[in-house]
C-alpha cells in the first residue's frame, strides 16, 4: 500500500523532524519504500506548507506540520511537545517521559511533575497543559510561593511548638498531677512563647511588606513578560510570513532552476552545445530577440532544404580524406616516378640509338669484310627499313655473291644463305668477341668448298674465342684441335671416343 501525506507527517515527527532535518533514506526505511519515491511527497508537503525541504540534505517540519502531525500522532505524543517547548527538555528525553506521563490523571499532575522534574515548576498564567485523551487543562499547573524558605519553615515552626505547648498545659490543668508550680511555669514559658510568637508576628509583618514589594515586581515583571510575549508573537508572524515569502521564492527559484535546465537540454539535444560553449559564442551585436528568432527560422529553413543529413558525414569524410591523402601521395609518387621514368627512357633511347647507329655501321662494315673472305669475292651489306624509328626498323641483308647480281638474301640458295648468315655471325663475333661458343651444324647446308673457307676462319677466331662445333662435315674436323665421338662397337654399348689432333700435329 503506499503511504500517503499523513503517514509521511507521521515518520517525520517520529524521526524527529521537529529538531533537525530528517533525510529521505530515514523516511523510505520507516516506510518501507524505495528512496526515490519519496521525493515527489516531499515536494508536495513543501508547497502545502507543512514540511522544510532541502534536495539531498533532509527535510523538518513547519510549525503548521508540528500541529498537524501532532493531532495525527497518538495521545502521548502531546506531552513531548509539552516537555520540549516548555520545560527545555530534549526529543529523547520528553520522548522518554511522556511515555509515564500519558497514564497520568490531571488532579495528579502537579505532583508527579514534581517527582519527574525534581524541582517546583511553575506555568505562568496558566499556561494550556495537553491532556492525553487530546483536551486541554487550562488550570495552573503549581502556585509560586515567593515567601523565603527560611522563615516560613520558622514560622511553621513556632506555631506548632506554641501549639504543642498549649495542648501540654491542657493536659496539666485537668490532670492530677498539676501544680501552682509547674503551672507558673508554664505559663511563664507561655508568655515566653507569646513574646517570641509577637517577634515572630513583627517579622512575619515585615515579611508580609517584602512579599507585598516582591509581588509589586512580579505583576511588573509579569507585564514585561506579557510585552515580551506580545513581541514574540508579532516575530513569530513576521517570521512565518518571511517562511512563506521564502517558501514562495524558493518555489520560483525551482521553477526557474527547471526551466534553465530545460533550456541547457534543449540546446545539448538540438545543437551539442553546453550553456558555457554557448556563453563563449555569443554576439554582443545581437540584441533583438525578434531578430534572433527569424534568424534562426531562416538557418533552420537553409537546413531543411539541404535534405537528409548523413550524421555519419564527419566520419566518413574523415575516412574518405585519409583514403585520399594515402592514394594522392601514392600518386604523386608514381607521377614522380613516371616523370624519372621517362626521363631516364628518353636517356636510354637517346644513347640506344646513339650506339645503335655506331654499332651498325661497324657490324655493316664488318659483315662486308667477313663475306668477302667466305664467299671469295662480291659484296655484303645491311640496310634498314626507310621510314621506320631506328629502333623498331626491320632490317635487310643484301648479299652479292662472286659473279652474281646484287639481291635479296631471300633470292639466294640454301649453301648461300647459310653462309651469308654465317658471314654476319662471324662479323659481330669478330666485333665483341665472346669467350666461350656453342655451334651446332651451321654449316650442314654448305659445300665442300665453303666448308673448308669457314673452317679456317672458324680456326682464326680461336685466338680470342672456344669453340665447341657439333658437326658431321669431314673438313670442319680436320681444322678442330680436339674431336670428341660416341661410338657403338658392341650392341647396345656406347663408347666415348676422344683425338687430340694438336698432339698428333706436334708429333708428327
Amino acid at each position: 500500500m503506499t503511504p500517503n501525506k499523513e503517514d509521511y507527517l507521521k515518520a517525520i515527527y517520529k524521526l524527529g523532524g521537529m529538531e533537525g532535518l530528517i533525510s529521505n533514506k530515514q523516511i523510505a526505511e520507516t516506510l518501507q519504500i524505495a528512496p526515490a519515491s519519496v521525493t515527489e511527497m516531499l515536494g508536495k508537503l513543501k508547497r502545502e506548507g507543512l514540511i522544510h525541504y532541502e534536495p539531498y540534505k533532509g527535510s523538518c517540519l513547519t510549525p503548521e506540520g508540528i500541529q498537524v502531525a501532532i493531532s495525527l500522532v497518538r495521545g502521548h505524543r502531546l506531552w513531548e511537545v509539552f516537555l520540549m517547548r516548555h520545560l527545555g527538555y530534549s526529543w529523547s528525553e520528553a520522548h522518554e517521559d511522556a511515555e509515564l506521563l500519558e497514564h497520568i490523571t490531571p488532579s495528579r499532575l502537579t505532583a508527579r511533575l514534581d517527582k519527574f522534574l525534581n524541582y517546583p515548576a511553575y506555568c505562568p498564567h496558566g499556561s494550556a497543559i495537553p491532556h492525553p485523551d487530546g483536551q486541554i487543562d487550562h488550570a495552573p499547573l503549581l502556585t509560586l510561593n515567593l515567601l523565603p524558605m527560611g522563615a516560613t519553615s520558622h514560622i511553621r515552626r513556632v506555631k506548632e511548638e506554641s501549639h504543642r505547648l498549649e495542648e501540654e498545659l491542657a493536659g496539666l490543668s485537668n490532670g492530677t498531677h498539676g501544680s501552682n508550680s509547674i503551672i507558673e511555669e508554664k505559663q511563664k514559658e507561655i508568655e515566653v512563647l507569646k513574646g517570641r510568637i509577637a517577634e515572630e508576628k513583627v517579622y512575619s509583618e515585615e515579611l508580609e511588606g517584602i512579599i507585598n514589594e516582591k509581588s509589586t515586581q512580579k505583576e511588573s515583571s509579569s507585564r514585561e513578560q506579557k510585552e515580551l510575549f506580545r513581541k514574540r508573537e508579532e516575530l513569530t508572524g513576521r517570521i512565518s510570513l518571511l517562511d512563506k515569502e521564502l517558501f514562495r521564492l524558493q518555489s520560483q527559484k525551482e521553477k526557474l532552476d527547471e526551466w534553465m535546465e530545460g533550456h541547457i537540454n534543449y540546446m545539448w539535444n538540438e545543437y551539442e552545445l553546453t550553456f558555457s560553449t554557448a556563453k563563449d559564442l555569443k554576439n554582443q551585436e545581437w540584441t533583438s530577440l525578434p531578430e534572433i528568432k527569424r534568424m534562426i527560422q531562416s538557418l533552420k529553413e537553409e537546413i531543411r532544404k539541404l535534405g537528409n543529413v548523413n550524421v555519419n558525414a564527419i566520419e566518413d569524410y574523415k575516412e574518405v580524406s585519409e583514403r585520399y591523402s594515402f592514394m594522392k601521395t601514392q600518386h604523386d609518387d608514381l607521377v614522380a616516378a613516371e616523370g624519372t621514368l621517362l626521363k631516364i627512357i628518353d636517356e636510354l633511347d637517346t644513347g640506344m640509338r646513339k650506339q645503335f647507329e655506331e654499332k651498325f655501321r661497324e657490324i655493316r662494315q664488318e659483315f662486308d669484310k667477313v663475306f668477302k673472305e667466305l664467299f671469295g669475292g662480291g659484296r655484303g651489306t645491311l640496310e634498314l627499313v626507310e621510314d621506320e624509328d631506328i629502333l623498331e626498323a626491320g632490317i635487310q641483308i643484301i648479299s652479292q655473291p662472286p659473279g652474281k647480281k646484287l639481291q635479296n638474301m631471300m633470292q639466294l640458295s640454301g649453301g648461300e644463305k647459310a653462309l651469308t648468315a654465317i658471314a654476319l655471325l662471324f662479323a659481330i663475333q669478330n666485333l665483341k668477341p665472346s669467350p666461350f661458343c656453342l655451334l651446332d651444324e651451321i654449316e650442314a647446308a654448305l659445300d665442300d668448298s665453303n666448308v673448308d673457307r669457314f673452317a679456317k676462319y672458324l680456326h682464326k677466331l680461336t685466338k680470342y674465342t672456344q669453340f665447341i662445333v657439333i658437326t658431321h662435315r669431314r673438313g670442319t674436323m680436320l681444322s678442330a684441335d680436339r674431336l670428341y665421338g660416341i661410338t657403338m662397337q658392341e650392341k647396345g654399348v656406347s663408347t666415348l671416343v676422344s683425338v687430340n689432333l694438336i698432339e698428333e700435329d706436334l708429333e708428327s
